[in-house]
């Protein structure tokens, strides 16, 4: 686990902590627990927010959902803000159409670490 922050750059504080033992195998994919990863990041940085920005539907039935991600300094500086987009995907790694709630949380739970991952 990386130490508290201090002057360096989020990304310098994030991309040296080693998550490899923190995944998981599913159907020969490797996934990230997003429990896990924003867990490590309100170690950190308490003030992280996220947001879910909600689904949007595509026209061949399918969705994709968005997340934003951001941190802030208790003054209310942005040390780092990013927003990202995934696909509602089955277990295949292929779109959904139609996606039912479990689904389109599991996308958003994805999204989630991903905007993690480019913070570090």
């Amino acid at each position: 686990m990386a130490s508290k922050p201090n002057a360096k750059s989020v990304w310098e504080t994030l991309s040296v902590i080693d998550c490899s033992g923190h995944t998981e195998e599913k159907n020969g994919f490797t996934y990230l627990s997003w429990a896990w990863a924003w867990s490590t990041l309100k170690k950190l940085y308490p003030q992280a927010r996220f947001e879910k920005l909600g689904a949007t539907p595509l026209s061949d039935g399918s969705q994709m959902v968005s997340v934003r991600v951001w941190i802030e300094t208790d003054s209310g500086v942005v040390l780092e803000d990013v927003t990202e987009m995934l696909p509602v995907l089955d277990y295949k790694n292929k779109p959904v159409a139609n996606p039912d709630c479990f689904s389109v949380n599991s996308a958003y739970q994805r999204c989630l670490v991903k905007c993690l991952a480019y913070m570090g």
